[in-house]
């Protein structure tokens, strides 16, 4: 919301640190669209499958074609068919994998693997 927004802005020229901290806890699955390759490949290392499944269940397509991009041609063709198979799946299970998956992500910032939220500018 704009609200938030505009109050994450303000906490931001008050405290860098805090600020990121409150990005990070506000980070949804949805956000996962906005992360680079490379972070999608550490998301696929490191959850399991079956969660990943439930949670894409009702994802935006982008979200979906993020995660497949990132997948071999052979991976990407049995994942697709296996949630073919999945039927149809209860809001609160795929909810349920979602924060699972998100739970990961922030592991994966917090270990460093990962950067979310603003991206540092990098000098070569």
């Amino acid at each position: 919301t704009k609200t938030a927004k505009t109050t994450l802005t303000q906490i931001e020229q008050l405290d860098q640190e805090l600020s990121v901290s409150i990005k990070e806890m506000m980070f949804t699955f949805e956000d996962i669209v906005d992360l680079d390759g490379n972070a999608i490949r550490e998301i696929l290392k490191s959850v399991d499958k079956n969660d990943l499944m439930l949670a894409l269940k009702s994802a935006a397509e982008e979200l979906k074609e993020k995660f497949y991009a990132n997948m071999s041609q052979r991976a990407k063709d049995a994942f697709i068919e296996e949630m073919q198979f999945l039927g149809a799946v209860k809001v609160k299970d795929i909810d349920g994998a979602q924060r699972k998956i998100v739970d990961a992500v922030q592991v994966l910032a917090e270990q460093g693997v990962l950067q979310l939220g603003e991206s540092e500018e990098m000098v070569e």
